[in-house]
């Protein structure tokens, strides 16, 4: 039996930002609930109906109510990310405060400082919350190494979780269960309980395949779908493509890269500097044998990838370093491809790939890509809100 009313408020996103995890988590409640209100910038809302449209999902119960969020902008990047992220919660604060008695309320961003509001402030509007986070919540280990603003938000989260009662209205979910029992181990005792999670849900458009360049080569095609820089893999597939040797293997950069590399085992697909429209990163996604991504090992301790849960909605093997985070997909579905702890393992994985075990992973992927369809992780948002419920 569907539940009554609920809201959803995003005061961060603007077009297609967190579309794939927006949408999903759309789909979701608006099949747990007979009315949702969706609150977001109309460039979100509009990117929205699309993504629905493109498939074929109704979404009549839903009401779009489109704002203009446009935030003044400051020179210095670190105080503009600062100053951001007080006007986010000051509106989530507000449009909490508005919502009509006996909804429930869904945030799919961190809400920040509006935590401390809500919680001091908010005291008779009595409307459940949960809320989703993302990489922030990384933060609150304090010995997190980043810019002076992420050392201010990492304080504010200690002493948010560790310092202050959550206030029982409150929900907050991570993107995998391995998240919450290790966010868990940062949380004061008595808001444990207030942790929860749901798997990263994982939804793309399936329409007629445009056809753009073909990718000429008759060997082993490795595609990196996600960014590559400084912080996302670039020092460690430099190091990969001087040891390859496998002459029927290449390389191939997908989405931007911050520095042009000359190697016979490497090519650019995209050097416009940005990111290529859907349709033509589609294409050479499909071209691919398999797909690798060099992020650090041991990272992704409270973080989900895009670019994993693309190679399994396409049904690529994944060839990675080990984190935290391919782990737990890896151990929850079993073995999706390879997942190595040097980058000498990884140069070895791909010097001996072939076709035959690319073709071994195909059925856990399949089972993988089902399992993350939003209407398979409802049943995980269900027992949330439930939580919530008996909590209030």
């Amino acid at each position: 039996m569907k539940k009554n009313k609920a809201v959803i408020i995003d005061c961060y996103s603007r077009g297609n930002y967190h579309e794939v995890i927006n949408q999903g988590y759309l789909m979701m409640i608006s099949n747990l609930y007979e009315q949702v209100t969706y609150i977001a910038d109309g460039s979100s809302c509009c990117n929205l109906r699309k993504l629905l449209d493109s498939c074929g999902y109704n979404y009549s119960n839903v009401n779009f109510v489109e704002k203009d969020f446009n935030y003044r902008r400051y020179k210095w990047a670190g105080f503009d990310y600062l100053i951001h992220l007080v006007a986010v919660s000051w509106n989530n604060f507000k449009l909490y405060k508005a919502t009509p008695d006996g909804v429930d309320v869904f945030f799919n961003n961190n809400i920040q400082f509006a935590i401390l509001l809500i919680s001091k402030f908010a005291k008779k509007n009595h409307n459940r919350i949960i809320d989703m986070c993302h990489s922030e919540l990384e933060l609150i280990d304090s010995f997190y190494e980043g810019s002076r603003v992420n050392r201010i938000l990492g304080i504010y989260y200690r002493f948010v979780f560790q310092k202050n009662r959550i206030d029982k209205r409150m929900r907050f979910i991570l993107l995998s269960s391995a998240m919450s029992d290790y966010f868990k181990s940062f949380v004061r005792e008595d808001n444990r309980d207030k942790i929860g999670w749901i798997d990263h849900c994982y939804i793309r458009p399936v329409s007629r395949l445009l056809e753009f360049d073909n990718v000429e080569f008759e060997g082993v095609k490795i595609g990196i779908p996600g960014l590559i820089s400084l912080k996302r893999g670039l020092s460690e597939l430099k190091d990969v493509l001087k040891l390859l040797n496998n002459k029927n293997l290449k390389v191939y950069s997908i989405s931007a890269i911050t520095e042009h590399l000359e190697n016979t085992h490497f090519q650019e697909l995209n050097s416009t500097g940005g990111l290529l429209p859907f349709p033509q990163y589609n294409w050479y996604i499909k071209q691919m044998d398999a797909l690798a991504l060099f992020y650090t090992p041991g990272s992704y301790k409270l973080t989900a990838s895009g670019a994993v849960l693309e190679a399994i909605w396409n049904e690529k093997p994944i060839i990675a370093f080990e984190n935290e985070y391919f782990k737990y997909l890896f151990g929850k579905f079993g073995s999706l491809g390879v997942l190595c702890t040097s980058v000498e393992e990884l140069a070895f994985a791909l010097n001996n790939i072939s076709i035959d075990d690319i073709n071994k992973y195909k059925s856990n992927l399949a089972k993988a890509k089902e399992c993350l369809l939003p209407k398979n992780v409802e049943h995980q948002l269900i027992k949330e809100i439930n939580k919530l419920h008996e909590m209030v």
